[in-house]
């Protein structure tokens, strides 16, 4: 009889969606917290410029770094349980498809999954425009 330890590695996926024109920013991060989003933050600031609202979900982690907002950053909380609002769910859906069930040996194996099914968002901004641009979205950023 073998006696194993199971044991576990992770990573968070930070993503930031225009969901009219395609534009999107990804990084994998090791977690979910006030210095990671803060590098996030910064990273999207340098790749648009200007005033932007994020969009976020109502979880708990979320509302915590809502207070990490650089300027001309605004954050816009959903209700609760209404990921259909929110326009990255579908990036999300589509990730959890390419990805469920399958068994990765390691960390790196995983990262370059997630990497390779993300390259359709930004190699065809137009897969990313079908996922999120909903009709009152188009109306709402007009």
């Amino acid at each position: 009889m073998w006696e194993t330890q199971q044991s576990y590695q992770w990573f968070y996926i930070y993503g930031a969606i225009e969901p009219c024109s395609g534009r999107s920013v990804f990084w994998l991060l090791p977690a979910l917290d006030k210095v990671s989003v803060q590098f996030f933050l910064a990273q999207l600031r340098q790749e648009v410029h200007g005033p932007m609202a994020l969009v976020w979900d109502g979880a708990p982690a979320h509302r915590a770094l809502e207070q990490a907002m650089p300027d001309q950053m605004t954050s816009v909380r959903l209700p609760a349980y209404c990921p259909q609002l929110n326009p990255v769910e579908g990036v999300w859906r589509m990730l959890r498809k390419k990805l469920a069930n399958r068994v990765f040996d390691t960390l790196k194996q995983l990262q370059a999954a997630v990497i390779e099914a993300l390259k359709p968002f930004w190699q065809q901004p137009e897969v990313l425009i079908s996922l999120t641009a909903f009709p009152w979205w188009r109306t709402a950023l007009k």
